[in-house]
């Protein structure tokens, strides 16, 4: 019985707690979602582009050698 007690408890803080929160608009979260997506590319184009060199560098190693 006492652990029912303790999940109501608990369940009664985390409710009282997430009335506190400040919830962005729609806006901003549509603006971060859109900040996140141009540096997920940037960032995919950048490991892309070192990940290219380094294979062009390992093909030009391994036809030297051979």
């Amino acid at each position: 019985m006492k652990t029912i007690n303790n999940i109501k408890r608990f369940w009664k803080e985390v409710m009282f707690e997430m009335k506190k929160v400040a919830w962005p608009s729609r806006k901003q979260s549509w603006d971060s979602m859109i900040v996140v997506l141009v540096v997920l590319g940037i960032v995919t184009l950048a490991c892309g582009i070192v990940d290219g060199s380094f294979n062009w560098i390992m093909d030009l190693v391994y036809s030297i050698s051979i």
